[in-house]
């Protein structure tokens, strides 16, 4: 399994395939918290969202969920295009 996104993969798509991921390892019975798969979303994203992932990574626990990382790269994204 190719956990970094792929070159010409939007946020997006990426987010959805580790997702997936995820969900087939917990049906495999690996469990992972919530937060550390955000922070794999994080730690595979190319140079260009260094400074968006240095503000994600001080949001408070309530904001540091996976749809709302996945929302605040997709508006980063569609900035830096």
């Amino acid at each position: 399994m190719n956990c970094h996104i792929l070159s010409e993969e939007s946020i997006s798509l990426f987010s959805t395939r580790l997702l997936r991921i995820y969900e087939q390892l917990r049906d495999l019975d690996e469990d992972f918290s919530e937060r550390y798969v955000t922070f794999q979303l994080l730690r595979y994203l190319p140079p260009q969202f260094d400074s968006i992932i240095q503000t994600i990574i001080r949001l408070d626990d309530v904001k540091f969920v996976y749809k709302d990382v996945v929302a605040e790269l997709v508006a980063e994204e569609a900035r830096l295009k």
